[in-house]
């Protein structure tokens, strides 16, 4: 869907017509990355303090839980239309006056909720119409009527018509998942906000750089190059 797809489906087009044998697309999670050495020797080589954590995703589920707006920069880099947690923006769907919060931190618009990230499990509980399996759940590209005895506790990312876009979480997402474990035993719901980490009309961040800069400018209240945790200082 998009331009991204476009570019997939003409090289599909292309292998086909000389018959090669098209390569399936696995993951959306082929752009580029930075090791952890690279991060920790940047930080250093800046003198910008930074932490480590032995359950990090035990810490940011607290954080998010607590009402804190979380950047998350790990791995590679999303390929395609959505931030699916190697460039994203995490926070709590509890509260509807996130939306508002998240958006004047960004110099967004504020015209719609954002989307969920959800647990796969917990997918047909949340959503009435989810189709068991459905291969799009987990790129944030499918829009689904979600529950009314559960839209009332999340309303920061549910639509007006009732609707939201999420995406399903499954186990081999080894950070955000057992977050998202640790946010419903905390909250009661295994969701959160999940928005592109980026301001408004700039592209997505690419570099550790790119991230310290939403941070210094207060866009996020935490911030987490791969394992390492960064606060305002």
């Amino acid at each position: 869907m998009g331009d991204s797809g476009l570019s997939l489906g003409a090289a599909q087009l292309l292998s086909s017509s000389l018959q090669i044998a098209p390569a399936t697309v696995e993951t959306a999670l082929l752009g580029n990355f930075y090791t952890l050495d690279f991060i920790r020797s940047y930080l250093t080589l800046n003198s910008i303090p930074f932490k480590s954590s032995d359950d990090l995703a035990l810490d940011l589920a607290q954080y998010i839980a607590s009402g804190k707006i979380v950047g998350l920069f790990r791995g590679r880099m999303e390929w395609g239309p959505r931030a699916l947690g190697s460039r994203s923006i995490l926070a709590s769907p509890l509260n509807a006056s996130i939306n508002t919060s998240i958006n004047e931190r960004l110099n967004r618009s504020d015209f719609m909720p954002f989307a969920p990230m959800v647990l796969d499990e917990d997918m047909p509980n949340v959503f009435t119409d989810y189709m068991l399996g459905d291969s799009t759940r987990q790129y944030m590209t499918s829009t689904y009527s979600v529950n009314p005895d559960i839209a009332a506790g999340i309303p920061a990312v549910v639509h007006c018509d009732m609707t939201a876009r999420p995406q399903a979480i499954t186990q081999d997402c080894t950070l955000i998942y057992p977050l998202l474990k640790n946010l419903k035993r905390i909250t009661g719901f295994g969701i959160c906000i999940n928005t592109s980490f980026n301001f408004h009309e700039e592209p997505i961040v690419e570099s550790p750089k790119d991230a310290l800069r939403a941070l210094k400018y207060n866009a996020i209240d935490v911030l987490v190059l791969e394992d390492l945790l960064v606060f305002p200082h």
